[in-house]
């Protein structure tokens, strides 16, 4: 739960970062740092699940995905916009970071917190996250744009993913790739399972390119 928990900041302060005026290159370590989180993330989970069998360790699982899909799209779409000409005032931005960052250190209080402090702590979070909801709220009435881009990427839980986009005969199946093994998840609507495939990301490039060629040079059927 400890390394859980360290995960979940690390992320929320890379995600923070992110959304920060850096440059490339910062921007590009962010976002392999992020990846590597949701790694360890997977690599954990995938680790309890084989214990326990605990459906908690697939939902987490499920949600480390679809964050690192949810971080890169938003990325990209970020670059188009600025490009654009649809980002935000840099005045609104740095408020916003402001409130963002004050959420990320009372939650990093928050673990290491005895229980009186604990109290004063959730009080101020409370009031952090609503200083920040109300901001977003008003940017996404004021700035369109912005407000797809901030609630487009809702995530489903596996309740939801069986209640909303599967069927009796469909089954969705994710993949996250490291530099070491790639790992699917395979959800049904009635039953999930997590498995290491043993197959590192430079193997996998490999037998996607030979696959291409494959494709490229298959006979065209004549007409």
């Amino acid at each position: 739960e400890q390394a859980e928990a360290a995960l979940v900041l690390s992320e929320q302060l890379a995600v923070r970062a992110l959304q920060q005026g850096l440059d490339r290159d910062d921007k590009q370590y962010q976002l392999e740092n992020l990846q590597g989180m949701y790694a360890q993330s997977i690599q954990l989970h995938y680790l309890q699940h084989k214990n326990n069998q605990d459906q908690l360790d697939l939902e987490a699982t499920l949600q480390a995905m679809e964050n690192n899909k949810s971080v890169l799209l938003t990325e990209a779409l970020h670059h188009r916009k600025v490009k654009e000409g649809q980002y935000l005032p840099d005045s609104l931005q740095a408020q916003q970071a402001q409130f963002q960052s004050q959420l990320a250190t009372l939650k990093k209080q928050q673990l290491h917190a005895n229980v009186q402090e604990r109290s004063a702590l959730a009080v101020a979070l409370i009031q952090a996250q609503y200083q920040l909801d109300t901001l977003q709220q008003y940017l996404a009435e004021q700035y369109p744009a912005y407000g797809r881009q901030l609630y487009q990427n809702s995530r489903l839980s596996l309740e939801q993913v069986r209640e909303k986009v599967l069927d009796d005969r469909t089954a969705l199946i994710e993949f996250f790739v490291t530099p070491k093994t790639t790992f699917q998840l395979v959800i049904t609507q009635t039953q999930a399972q997590l498995y290491d495939l043993q197959l590192p990301q430079d193997s996998l490039a490999q037998q996607i390119k030979a696959f291409r060629q494959l494709l490229t040079t298959l006979p065209k059927e004549e007409t």
